[in-house]
């Protein structure tokens, strides 16, 4: 836009959450060594898809993506290669289709591998709420199962729908931060990558493209439980899905809420609030996550455990990272590598992998080095 400074660290955060192809919970942590190589586990820690691919994705409807080389296809639980590697990129399954892209446009396929609509685009998110959030000349809008565009490209970046509401950024906001000329004479707001560093304000839209909510907050995070955390000078509260405030901005940083229960900091530390905005688990955590299966993950200085719906510290604080509890188990990470414990905090698949991914549809992807 001429005449606005660009937006790096701002923009580049928001592009990272929401314009890559892949989407955060799918990324793999990458590895230093050419010779590691991915496939599943079962719960006894039983290799049962070998250790074969390049790169995968968790299962998801019954199939997961994988790739060979530079091209992505699908397996089915037993590993068989039920779509023949030929993607340039792939996603899991949602909603019975996967985006894909071929060439340079993303396309959405059935799980015969076929294209489940003719029509491609300049970029694509995975389906949710029946629909999913597409580009098309500079702009995204949103298309239903039959490819057909029922909200016309309207947002500046990709949105969502999820709990029959939509999320679409419509509006630039100004940033604050410290600002430069680059060596051809561009200027650039050098801000924090941290969410109120957003540059885009967000509306709130409903299945038709018509606005729920203004794009008059600042910051967001994914629509959890029938509520929104948003940002308001620089605090976080939340709205109900109709857009009232039902607990009003006061917290430093806000999260999603997950069985009743929401992360937030405060006084410098992460605690827990019910959906009344109250207080009950004290803030006295450096890092959380939050509550799955009726546990949270918590860090105590730089060591991650686990704790109840009370407080108590159920699993002690001595991993190096974890993933929340799924299926039962949760992966953690000690001494480099990583294994997984049950809810009573023990190892029953011991720490062995250079990468080991949450359990999904029972199996979880890991990497060995070959």
């Amino acid at each position: 836009m001429k005449g606005r400074p660009s937006l790096l660290p701002g923009f580049i955060l928001f592009v990272l959450l929401w314009g890559t192809f892949t989407s955060a919970e799918q990324v793999i942590k990458p590895s230093s060594a050419p010779q590691v190589k991915y496939g599943f586990i079962d719960k006894s820690g039983r290799l049962a898809i070998p250790a074969a691919y390049d790169m995968t994705y968790k299962f998801s409807e019954g199939l997961a993506a994988v790739r060979l080389g530079d091209q992505w296809g699908f397996i089915d639980k037993t590993g068989k290669m039920v779509i023949q590697p030929q993607f340039a990129a792939s996603d899991i399954f949602s909603e019975g289709v996967a985006r894909v892209r071929i060439g340079r446009s993303v396309a959405y396929i059935d799980k015969t591998g076929r294209k489940a609509f003719e029509a491609e685009f300049d970029g694509g998110m995975t389906f949710a709420d029946g629909l999913a959030s597409v580009k098309v000349g500079g702009k995204w809008g949103f298309i239903d199962k039959t490819g057909k565009m029922v909200i016309q490209p309207i947002c500046l970046d990709a949105g969502f729908f999820r709990e029959g509401v939509g999320v679409c950024p419509t509006e630039f906001r100004q940033l604050k931060g410290e600002e430069k000329t680059l060596p051809d004479g561009r200027k650039v707001v050098l801000t924090p990558a941290t969410p109120d560093s957003e540059p885009l304000k967000f509306s709130y839209i409903d299945k038709k493209g018509e606005r729920v909510i203004p794009p008059q907050y600042d910051g967001l995070y994914r629509i959890s439980e029938g509520m929104m955390a948003i940002m308001v000078d620089g605090k976080w509260g939340y709205l109900d899905l109709t857009g009232k405030m039902v607990i009003p901005p006061g917290f430093p940083l806000a999260m999603e809420f997950h069985e009743g229960l929401a992360p937030v900091k405060t006084g410098g530390k992460f605690g827990y609030i019910d959906r009344t905005g109250t207080l009950v688990i004290d803030p006295k955590y450096d890092g959380t996550k939050g509550f799955c299966e009726g546990m949270a993950a918590v860090r105590i200085a730089d060591k991650w455990g686990f704790i109840d719906k009370k407080g108590n510290l159920a699993i002690p604080a001595e991993f190096s990272s974890v993933d929340s509890f799924s299926e039962g188990l949760a992966k953690i990470t000690s001494g480099g590598k990583d294994g997984f414990i049950d809810k009573e905090g023990k190892t029953v698949i011991p720490t062995q992998f250079e990468a080991a991914y949450p359990f999904s549809e029972g199996l979880a992807r890991v990497a060995v080095r070959q």
